[in-house]
């Protein structure tokens, strides 16, 4: 885990499988027309992590975590 504190957790009790996709929107408080990035940490069941600094998340990419 990061030093940093972290946002709220965004999926919740919900699984993602491998190969599986999740759409999601941004989070609300992000201001109109403003920057719209983000970083992102995704947490396997594991306790693996993978970050994905500085996302932008109105851009439509498909996010690949491996």
């Amino acid at each position: 885990p990061g030093s940093t504190a972290r946002g709220p957790d965004r999926l919740g009790a919900a699984v993602i499988g491998a190969g599986d996709a999740l759409a999601f929107a941004p989070p609300a408080d992000l201001p109109a027309n403003g920057p719209c990035r983000a970083d992102l940490v995704a947490v396997f069941r594991d306790g693996r992590e993978v970050a994905l600094p500085a996302r932008d998340l109105c851009s439509g990419e498909d996010l690949v975590l491996q």
